[in-house]
Parts: C-alpha cells; structure tokens; sequence
C-alpha cells in the first residue's frame, strides 16, 4: 500500500505521509452485516463462515508482515470486489497498528472487541498478537450473531469481561469441554444450529487469559477455517453476490 507525504504550494506540509487505499465500493463489513436478512438457512449459514475465515486470512496477512493491528472491529474490514485472490475482506484503518515482535504498552483499541488485559492496570504490557486473537475471536461473535459480546450496554461498560460469570462460562468449557452452547446464551441467542467448531474456536480466541489464547498459526489450522479458506461454492457465492449493496 503506498504512502505519501501531504505538500502544498510545492512546500512539504508536515511530517506524516498518507495511506492511499483503493476505494471499497462495496462498503464495509459492518454494513453488510446490518442489512442481510436474519436466516438460518444452510446457504446463509456459510456466507457466515466463509467471513469468518476471510477475516482471519486478513489478520495473517498482517501479522505476516510482521504487524498487529490493535482495532479489529467490522467497521475496519470492507467488502473487496471480484480479485485474483479470491479475498472478500480487507483491512482498512491501521492507525494503532505496531509492530509484532514483543510485548507493548500500547493497549488502544476499541473497548467493546478489547481483552481484559486492556482494562487491568496492573498489567503494564501486553503481547499485541494475543491482543488481536482476542479481537479476532470477538470480531467473529459479531458476524455470526451481529451483537458485540461485551456491549456498553452490559451495564459496566467493558470491564464485564472480567465478571463472574464470564470467568465462569470460560473457565468451565475450557477445563471440561462442555458444549459452549449456553456461553452464546448469555446474550439471549439459540445458536443451536451454528457450526460447533467455530464456536469452540472462539472461545478459545477470548480466553480471558492471553497465555491461553491460541497463536494465528492454530486458527489458521483449525478445521473449520480450512474448510471455509477455500472459495466459495457456486450456490453460496451466488447468495453473497445478490446479498452485496455496491
């Protein structure tokens, strides 16, 4: 992505330089989450997933490049037209990105996709690649079920991640591996007819330890994100094609 220096009158204007992105039509994923229709129809389902997994092929192309982003959010993904390969989604806003190589005392990012650890004051630094998981796996609550996990409507703002009954849920399917069904119930969804590898995935993702949190690497190998790497199937891409608003 080029950058460029901000002149004017043909005098250098100030020290920053400027990314230039190419225009995204088809708007961002928050907006094409907002207006798809709610279905639980097989196809719709899959779009679903196939986003999921897009979303974490563009976190690694970051992350490959030796960068974390520190705002993952559907607001910093658009929807990318028809390319060679074959990517739905690409990152956009990356002014919190640092990078990768160690830990940080930089804990911006959006409070509602944060983890704890942005929140607790004595943990004066932070691994920015756990710091994402955990924004990833946040991220990928909101595309399946449109909410937040930890809305500022939860009534302590974002610090309800650190609760009891998010300790709780967490620590119970984590030490023994119960259906992770009633954690999603927490925010009065069914989500019985959802893929229950991407929900056990995630909730590894927000762990509320960062230690524990998987590396990019395991995602990426996670069954059910390359089951959904792959292209589309004619019948889904023909649903998301007429579901897209340009």
């Amino acid at each position: 992505m080029p950058a460029y220096p901000l002149f004017k009158d043909g005098s250098l204007l100030h020290q920053y330089s400027y990314m230039v992105m190419p225009l995204a039509k088809r708007g961002s994923l928050l907006n094409f989450l907002i207006s798809i229709p709610r279905s639980k129809s097989a196809a719709y389902q899959r779009v679903k997933y196939y986003l999921c997994s897009q979303a974490v092929l563009a976190v690694a192309a970051l992350f490959e490049a030796g960068l974390c982003h520190k705002d993952l959010k559907p607001d910093n993904l658009v929807l990318l037209q028809d390319n060679e390969h074959q990517a739905l989604l690409g990152l956009i806003d990356f002014g919190y990105c640092i990078n990768n190589a160690g830990l940080t005392s930089d804990k911006r990012g959006t409070a509602v996709y944060a983890p704890p650890e942005k929140f607790q004051v004595e943990m004066r630094t932070v691994d920015p690649t756990k710091f994402d998981i955990f924004m990833l796996g946040a991220l990928l609550i909101t595309i399946l079920f449109r909410d937040t996990p930890f809305s500022l409507a939860n009534g302590n703002r974002c610090e309800c991640i650190n609760d009891p009954s998010y300790i709780n849920y967490i620590q119970r399917v984590s030490e023994t591996h119960e259906n992770p069904l009633m954690f999603y119930k927490k925010w009065g969804s069914a989500p019985a007819y959802e893929d229950i590898r991407a929900l056990n995935l995630i909730l590894r993702m927000i762990d509320s330890n960062p230690i524990k949190r998987p590396s990019l690497d395991e995602v990426l190998a996670d069954p059910f994100i390359q089951q959904y790497c792959a292209p589309m199937t004619t019948e889904v891409k023909k649903l998301y094609d007429s579901l897209i608003q340009e």
